[in-house]
């Protein structure tokens, strides 16, 4: 339980997830993907909604061409 209603790693945050030279191995052995984002902004904040909210996960996974 913690104050986000999620996270979201688009490909902003992971540059600077990168760039900042976050452990993220570390993170993910101690279940801390809160703070990983956190430090890329990748949190979603929208307050207390009196609802009971179930879990959504959404991956967007485009076609490799071959270019990077």
């Amino acid at each position: 339980p913690t104050d986000a209603a999620g996270g979201v790693l688009d490909w902003q945050s992971h540059c600077q997830i990168v760039d900042e030279s976050v452990d993220c191995a570390d993170y993910l052995r101690r279940n801390d993907a809160y703070h990983a984002l956190e430090s890329a902004g990748g949190l979603v904040m929208t307050g207390p909604t009196g609802t009971n909210v179930c879990d959504v996960r959404v991956f967007l996974v485009l076609p490799d061409h071959g270019e990077r």
